[in-house]
């Protein structure tokens, strides 16, 4: 179970998916968006709304995200939430009789763990972290065991009241490359890969003309996501463009293009950032979203495997110095394969068919 399609989480539930079909091939997996099979015209305008406070109140998200005073004020209103999502999910449940629920979002992690609350279901509840901080909506009562990215969001959950031998440390599960023999040596002209995540926010045009006018030698390949707008945009600029630039939609190949890159510029994502470390690409980031996302950044500036760029200036210039000086490049790209956990996906997967299925 995840929220939003298009959304880190889901394309978490897809390689999650791909694992277990990998272990296990008569395994069957049902992939839900809690939200939208539970309510799907407050999905529509969750999803507007939180798109609109980031583009243009990123403030308020701030206030909002994991503020314990919300947390605590809201606990009746998630509670009605949940009891409305009783019946739709009982349905759900009884129809595909599911051994276990793998939720990588905490609204469907809550919803299923008030469930087994209110019927004292003892469904098994795992819980996939795709962000590097876990937030409070992620401690919750009933669920069997959490898988994290990270040392420090083990021991954030921990001092939250979750016992230690329920959290494992296991990476975010993302897919790899498709075709392991796709992967290109990075030589000959540098390419900067430049990515605003799936709806693709950020001042990506602004850095694409920067870039441009930076005197270094390297090409661009700028990912747009849904944002059809930005994609003519760029469409147009980069036909009189002085370096030359590749301009793509949304795409799925993403850990096909960072084999290919040198250097990628973007919003530090869970998932966009974990592919990035499972590639070793070193990462100059820019405008990080108020909450999870700038918990994110934290998490790489604190193992130096990455670098903030204050402005759009600032990104050209931290791109045309780590081309110039390799030796600070490599250095990075030591730091972020060392956070790497390429085969997380594998051991979420593994861990859960072996904790529900040894001995049957």
């Amino acid at each position: 179970m995840y929220v939003h399609e298009y959304s880190g989480h889901h394309h978490a539930a897809l390689a999650l998916e791909k694992a277990f079909r990998a272990i296990q091939p008569r395994s069957e997996c049902l992939l839900v968006d809690a939200l939208r099979y539970t309510h799907p015209l407050l999905e529509g305008l969750i999803r507007r709304t939180y798109l609109e406070i980031i583009k243009k109140r990123p403030e308020v998200w701030e206030h909002l995200y994991d503020n314990p005073w919300v947390v605590q004020n809201t606990q009746k209103m998630r509670r009605h939430i949940h009891d409305s999502d009783s019946g739709k999910l009982s349905k759900l449940l009884s129809e595909f009789k599911p051994d276990a629920v793998v939720c990588t979002q905490a609204f469907p992690c809550g919803m299923v763990a008030a469930y087994k609350t209110k019927h004292a279901a003892a469904l098994p509840l795992y819980g996939v972290l795709t962000d590097y901080f876990p937030h409070s909506y992620w401690v919750l009562d009933h669920v069997t065991h959490y898988f994290v990215p990270c040392e420090e969001a083990k021991t954030r959950l921990y001092e939250n009241g979750i016992f230690e031998r329920r959290i494992s440390v296991s990476g975010i599960p993302v897919e790899g490359l498709r075709d392991r023999h796709s992967r290109r040596a990075r030589s000959g002209t540098p390419k900067v890969l430049v990515m605003g995540g799936s709806q693709g926010l950020g001042p990506i045009e602004k850095i694409v003309m920067a870039l441009d006018r930076n005197n270094e030698a390297f090409d661009i390949i700028v990912t747009t996501g849904k944002n059809q707008k930005l994609f003519k945009t760029l469409q147009k600029y980069h036909k009189t463009a002085r370096k030359n630039i590749q301009v793509l939609s949304y795409e799925s190949n993403v850990p096909e293009l960072m084999a290919q890159a040198s250097i990628l510029v973007t919003k530090p994502g869970g998932l966009t950032i974990t592919q990035a470390m499972n590639a070793g690409l070193p990462i100059v980031f820019i405008d990080p979203i108020p909450g999870q996302e700038a918990q994110n950044a934290s998490f790489l500036l604190k193992h130096k495997a990455a670098l903030e760029a204050k402005s759009v200036s600032e990104v050209a210039l931290f791109t045309a110095q780590l081309l110039r000086f390799p030796a600070k490049m490599e250095a990075m790209k030591k730091s972020m394969t060392r956070l790497a956990r390429p085969d997380a996906s594998i051991r979420i997967a593994r861990s859960i068919l072996s904790r529900e299925f040894i001995g049957r």
